[in-house]
C-alpha cells in the first residue's frame, strides 16, 4: 500500500511535476475549500486519489486559512493516515496549520522541525527575534497596542515609511505613506484591522529574494532573483518578477550567506523558505520578510528552467525525508515578468516582441472586452511571461519584456 503524501491548497499544484518517481510512490490527498475545488482544473484533479473538503476559517482576499480543528478531525476519518504519510504546503496562508498538523499527528523529523513557525507569519515577531540576532530589519512600530499619531512615526521612521499587515503576503494591504492624509486614508481603509498592522522604514535601495532549501541542518538548494521593482510597483503598472543571479556574482554569495544566518536566527527547520532582503543604496543588507515555504507566482518554474531544479518537488522530498539524486545541469539565465491590470475596458492585446535565441512561455489571462477595476495585489494580473537562455541577448530580452504591455484600456 501506498504512503499518504497529503498536499495543503491548490496554490501552485500546476508547476508540480506529478510524473517525479517519489510524486508516483505515494497515494495524493489534495486539501483544498469547497471553491478552490470547484475552479480546480480537471486535468489537475485527476493527479489525486482523494480530496479532503475542509471549510475556511479566515480570507483577507489574497491569504487564506483553513480550518485546523475541521480539517484534523477529516484526516483521521478519511482513512489515509500511517505513521509514514507526509503533509506538504506551498501556501503561505497555511503554513503553521501544516506544521499543527505534523506535530499532532507525529510526522516528520522532530529533531530538524522548526519550532517557532509562527515567526514566519508574524512579521513583528519575526523582525523582533532577528533584532536580537544582530541581523539588520527596518525600523518599525507596531500597532497592536496602540496608533500614535502621524507626526510620531513620521519622526521615528521617517518620511515616506510603509504601512502594512503584520501577516499577510503578495503585497495585499500595504500603503506608501508620504503625509498625513496618507495615513488617514490608510487607517480607514484597514478600519477594525487596524491592531494587525504595523508602521516600517521605507528603504531605499534594490529588492532581491533569496530561496533556500534545508534538510537535516544543510543547505541543499539556494538561488537569488533580483527583482525588478519593488513588488509595491506592481498594484501602480509595473511588471512583478525578476532576473535569477550569475552564480559568479558575488552580490549573490552575500545574499546566501545572509539568508542562511536570517534562518538560523529564526530557527529553521527542513522546508523551502522564501527570504526578501534590501541592498540599500550604500551595499547593506536589510532583512524584509521570510515565508516557511517556496517563492509563489512563476519563481518555480523560472528556477526550473535555469537550475533544472523543481523548487515544489524538492519541498516533497524534504517533507518526505528522502532526497532524490539529480542531473546537475549548466546554470541558464532566466526571468519571469507578471503584467498586472489596469483600468477600464480591454480593447486590444498586443503581441511579444521578437526575442531572439530565448525559449519563451508566454500566456495571457485577460481578453478583448474584459473590464477590469485595477490591481490590488499579486493575483490582479493579465498576462506572464517566463524566459531563459544562454544567449548574449538575455539582458536585451529582459528588458524589452520590462517595457512590454500586453493590451490596452478605454474608459
Amino acid at each position: 500500500m501506498r504512503d499518504s503524501l497529503f498536499i495543503i491548497s491548490t496554490r501552485q499544484l500546476g508547476q508540480l511535476n506529478y510524473e517525479a518517481d517519489l510524486i508516483q510512490e505515494h497515494r495524493l490527498v489534495l486539501i483544498a475549500s469547497d471553491s478552490e475545488l470547484e475552479n480546480l482544473e480537471p486535468s489537475l484533479r485527476s493527479h489525486f486519489d482523494d480530496v479532503i473538503e475542509v471549510p475556511v476559517a479566515v480570507n483577507d482576499g489574497v491569504i487564506v486559512t483553513y480550518d485546523l480543528e475541521v480539517l484534523g478531525s477529516r484526516i483521521l476519518q478519511s482513512s489515509h493516515l500511517t505513521p509514514s504519510s507526509s503533509i506538504v504546503c506551498f501556501d503561505e496562508g497555511n503554513t503553521s496549520l501544516a506544521h499543527s498538523l505534523r506535530r499532532r499527528f507525529k510526522l516528520g523529523d522532530e529533531k530538524f522541525d522548526t519550532p517557532d513557525i509562527e515567526l514566519f507569519r508574524n512579521k513583528v515577531a519575526m523582525k523582533n527575534k532577528l533584532a536580537e540576532a544582530g541581523i539588520q530589519i527596518p525600523q518599525f512600530s507596531s500597532f497592536h497596542e496602540e496608533v500614535l499619531p502621524y507626526a510620531y512615526y513620521a519622526e521615528q521612521l521617517g518620511c515616506p515609511f510603509v504601512f502594512k499587515p503584520s501577516e499577510s503576503a503578495g503585497s495585499n494591504g500595504v500603503y506608501i505613506i508620504e503625509n498625513e492624509h496618507d495615513f488617514t486614508n490608510a487607517k480607514d481603509a484597514v478600519k477594525d484591522a487596524l491592531n494587525l498592522y504595523e508602521a516600517e522604514t521605507y528603504i531605499s535601495g534594490k529588492l532581491y529574494h533569496c530561496d533556500i532549501a534545508l534538510f537535516g541542518g544543510e543547505t541543499v538548494f539556494a538561488e537569488c532573483t533580483e527583482y525588478l521593482a519593488p513588488t509595491i510597483d506592481f498594484q501602480t503598472g509595473t511588471p512583478l518578477g525578476g532576473k535569477i543571479m550569475g552564480e559568479g556574482c558575488d552580490l549573490r554569495r552575500r545574499l546566501i550567506r545572509f539568508t542562511e544566518q536570517s534562518l538560523r536566527a529564526l530557527n529553521a527547520g527542513n522546508g523551502v523558505y522564501h527570504t526578501e532582503v534590501f541592498v540599500t543604496l550604500n551595499g547593506e543588507l536589510v532583512f524584509l520578510e521570510s515565508g516557511a515555504r517556496p517563492p509563489g507566482m512563476l519563481v518555480t518554474r523560472m528556477y526550473e528552467k535555469a537550475t533544472g531544479v523543481n523548487l515544489l518537488n524538492l519541498d516533497v522530498e524534504i517533507q518526505v525525508g528522502r532526497l532524490l539524486e539529480r542531473k546537475t545541469q549548466g546554470m541558464l539565465d532566466a526571468f519571469y515578468l507578471v503584467y498586472p491590470k489596469g483600468v477600464g475596458k480591454v480593447n486590444a492585446l498586443y503581441p511579444l516582441p521578437a526575442l531572439a535565441n530565448m525559449d519563451t512561455e508566454f500566456k495571457r489571462v485577460s481578453n478583448i472586452g474584459d473590464v477590469h477595476d485595477g490591481c490590488s495585489s499579486n493575483l490582479d494580473f493579465t498576462a506572464y511571461v517566463i524566459c531563459s537562455g544562454s544567449d548574449t541577448s538575455f539582458e536585451t530580452a529582459y528588458q524589452s519584456m520590462a517595457n512590454y504591455s500586453p493590451l490596452s484600456y478605454v474608459a
